[in-house]
């Protein structure tokens, strides 16, 4: 799957969005509920899987090794 520009800017604002949430509670000294925590870990999941893609499509975007420039 190709991801576009576009989808990978919404997803790091989506993911830049649920990490200022997470700070800001955390800043405010709010320990999460058992349900948030689980809410949290699968922003964490989400993230990792996005972050995987955003490599795998850099990679694909790097020069070649030995390819004329």
């Amino acid at each position: 799957m190709e991801l576009t520009i576009k989808e990978l800017t919404q997803i790091d604002e989506a993911l830049q969005s649920r990490i200022n949430k997470l700070r800001s509670l955390v800043q405010h000294g709010h320990i999460p509920e058992r349900k948030e925590l689980l809410t949290i870990q699968n922003w964490l999941e989400d993230a990792k899987s996005a972050q995987e893609k955003v490599q795998e499509y850099m990679a694909g975007l790097a020069p070649k090794e030995g390819a004329e420039q």
